[in-house]
């Protein structure tokens, strides 16, 4: 009797067991899936940071241009008052 009582004890905490260890495969898939994600949403936001940076740069250019030709436009009206 005490055999078999042990025997099943042995069973249920192996089936416990298993049990514990599926949960936790799928607990750390959950997680994998997560970080996943939350990794492809960085490179994103670092591309479009990126992306962000050109487009400041470029319009910093183009009003630097565009002082440049004022400052020369006004410089010529100037001259040409002076004249």
């Amino acid at each position: 009797m005490m055999k078999r009582i042990l025997s099943a004890m042995i069973f249920l905490l192996l089936i416990a067991s298993m049990g514990l260890h599926f949960w936790e495969i799928r607990k750390i898939r959950e997680f994998s899936e997560t970080f996943t994600v939350q990794a492809a949403i960085e490179v994103k936001r670092t591309s479009l940071m990126v992306v962000y940076q050109e487009v400041l740069k470029n319009m910093a250019k183009d009003i630097e241009e565009l002082r440049k030709r004022d400052n020369e436009s006004l410089e010529l009206k100037w001259e040409a008052e002076a004249k």
